[in-house]
C-alpha cells in the first residue's frame, strides 16, 4: 500500500492524534508535497471538528419504545399457542428485530460513514454475531454475556493499530452502543411484564451486551478514530460492559415490579 493511500485512507484517525504525535508529523510532512494527501488530512480535521461539536445523541423514551414493539407484541400474542416453543420464537423474533433496529441507529445518528467494502463487511459479520447468540439467551444467558464481552475485546484487538483514546469521540461512541442495548433490554423488560418470558438478571444481561455489540458493529462504520486500538477497547468494548450493568439494573427493577404485583 503507498504512502498516499495509507493516509488518505485513515485521514480523520491521523488529524485526531495528538499534534505531537510521530505519525501524524510524518503525514502532515508528507502532505506539505503532495495535494491529494493535504486535502484529506484537512477534511479529516474539519470532521474531527465536526465530531467534538456534535451533542449526545438522546436516548429513546419509553413511549418510543413501546409504540415501535407494541404492534410486534400484539402479532405475536395473536399468533401464539401455549406452547414454550413458539413463546421463545417469539420473543426471539422480538430481540432479532430490537437488535437490528439497535444497528440501524448507531449507523444512521452519524453523519459521517465508512465507504470501504471491508469496513461494511466487518459491519455486518459483526451484526451476524450478535444475532448468533439470541439463539443461547433462553437457556444460556451467562455464557452469552460474557461471550458477547469477549468477543468485543477480541474485534477491538484484532481491528485496532496503535493510536490515543480519544475521549470527546469515546462518550459519544459508549452513548450509542447504550442506545443500541437498550432496545433489545427494553424488549426483554416488557416480555418479562407481560408475563411471556421469565425474568432473569442474566437475561437482561445477556440481550444488553448483544444490543451493545450490534452497536459496536455501526460503529465500525461511523467512528472517526476506529482504527485506534485504546479508544476501541476502552470505549467500544467499555461500553459493553456497561451495558451488561444497564441490564442488571434494569433486571433488579422488573423484579421489584413483578414482587409487588404477586404481594
Amino acid at each position: 500500500m503507498s504512502p498516499c493511500h495509507e493516509i488518505q485512507a485513515r485521514a480523520a484517525y491521523l488529524a485526531a492524534l495528538p499534534k505531537e504525535d510521530p505519525v501524524r508529523r510524518l503525514a502532515f510532512d508528507h502532505a506539505r508535497g503532495c495535494p491529494a494527501c493535504e486535502a484529506a488530512l484537512a477534511e479529516g480535521e474539519r470532521t474531527i471538528a465536526l465530531v467534538d461539536q456534535l451533542p449526545l445523541p438522546p436516548p429513546p423514551t419509553e413511549f418510543a419504545l413501546k409504540q415501535a414493539s407494541g404492534p410486534i407484541l400484539r402479532e405475536l400474542e395473536a399468533q401464539s399457542g401455549p406452547s414454550g416453543r413458539r413463546t421463545n420464537l417469539g420473543a426471539t423474533l422480538i430481540w432479532g428485530t430490537s437488535i437490528v433496529a439497535g444497528w440501524c441507529v448507531a449507523v444512521t445518528l452519524a453523519k459521517h460513514r465508512a465507504e470501504e467494502r471491508a469496513s461494511w463487511l466487518w459491519s455486518v459479520a459483526i451484526l451476524c454475531v450478535s444475532l448468533f447468540g439470541l439463539g443461547g439467551i433462553i437457556r444460556f444467558p451467562a455464557p452469552v454475556t460474557a461471550s458477547a464481552v469477549a468477543i468485543s475485546g477480541v474485534l477491538s484487538s484484532i481491528l485496532g493499530r496503535d493510536g490515543g483514546f480519544f475521549p470527546a469521540v469515546g462518550v459519544k461512541c459508549v452513548a450509542i452502543e447504550l442506545i443500541a442495548a437498550s432496545l433489545p433490554l427494553m424488549s426483554t423488560a416488557m416480555l418479562a411484564l407481560r408475563g411471556r418470558e421469565f425474568p432473569g438478571t442474566w437475561r437482561f444481561s445477556a440481550t444488553a451486551a448483544l444490543g451493545a455489540l450490534a452497536g459496536q458493529a455501526g460503529l465500525h462504520l461511523t467512528c472517526p478514530v476506529a482504527s485506534a486500538r485504546p479508544h476501541l477497547l476502552a470505549f467500544h468494548t467499555g461500553g459493553i460492559l456497561l451495558a451488561t450493568l444497564l441490564g442488571v439494573a434494569v433486571a433488579t427493577t422488573v423484579d421489584r415490579t413483578l414482587a409487588k404485583r404477586r404481594a
